[in-house]
């Protein structure tokens, strides 16, 4: 993507946004972390959560955001992957808060924007302090990438 332009690019990173992208190519993962999958989607949750355990780490799952922060205290994972939008309690509200619990916590957060496609809620994560932002359908090397960059970081 060219310097300087505004366009929304699937995968955002606080890495990427410092210029600090590893080559392409260039994956480095820690050998295992603990990570906190939050997907009101079963299908969705699987395919990360297979992704994910494939690599090495160990995944806990939530339907929701409801018992994130006890789950966070409970399981202590090293990144925390949350979609946004979800029922009962998106993950906006998630977010806000897992950082009461943990501030210091990585979060990717992940959304489609629903039936109108709107990214805002993406945006607001990342104000909110999401280290990269994922817009659904993002492919699994984009998944890897915000993994690696998250953990590595």
């Amino acid at each position: 993507m060219p310097k300087g332009t505004s366009a929304i690019i699937p995968i955002r990173c606080a890495v990427r946004r410092r210029g600090l992208t590893p080559p392409p190519g260039v994956l480095t993962v820690p050998a295992m972390a603990k990570i906190l999958l939050i997907d009101d989607d079963d299908a969705v949750r699987d395919l990360l959560r297979r992704q994910a355990e494939r690599s090495g780490h160990e995944v806990f799952e939530l339907i929701s955001g409801e018992g994130a922060e006890q789950a966070v205290e409970e399981f202590g994972p090293d990144l925390i992957v949350t979609d946004i939008l979800m029922p009962e309690r998106d993950g906006i509200e998630t977010i806000m808060g897992i950082r009461q619990v943990r501030p210091d916590i990585r979060i990717i957060a992940i959304s489609g924007g629903g039936a109108r496609g709107d990214l805002m809620p993406l945006k607001i994560a990342e104000r909110l302090g999401a280290f990269c932002t994922l817009k659904k359908p993002f492919s699994r090397a984009e998944f890897e990438e915000a993994l690696a960059a998250a953990l590595d970081a």
